[in-house]
């Protein structure tokens, strides 16, 4: 997922192989969530505070999955993770 601040708007992208959903997100997501399920290959990105799904991505993990965060900017950054998922993000 990356954020792209335009002069128009702020955009968001979703990369997967090469290719990117144009996704509309009015309101900039201060927390994001993800919610990985391995076995069925599901990604799924989520907007914490309103509980609103952002982007899911589907295919088969042949190997470890390797999370890899950055900031582009100056700022802050943190990952908490062995948190319990919200009931929203159970996807079906």
């Amino acid at each position: 997922m990356r954020h792209v601040l335009t002069p128009s708007r702020h955009k968001y992208e979703f990369l997967h192989s090469g290719w990117s959903p144009d996704i509309r997100i009015t309101l900039n997501p201060v927390r994001i969530g993800l919610s990985l399920n391995y076995e069925r290959g599901i990604l799924s990105f989520f907007n914490v505070d309103l509980e609103q799904h952002l982007h899911t991505f589907y295919c088969s993990f042949l190997h470890y999955v390797h999370p890899c965060f950055a900031l582009d900017n100056p700022g802050a950054l943190t990952v908490r993770t062995g948190v319990e998922a919200p009931q929203y993000v159970h996807l079906v």
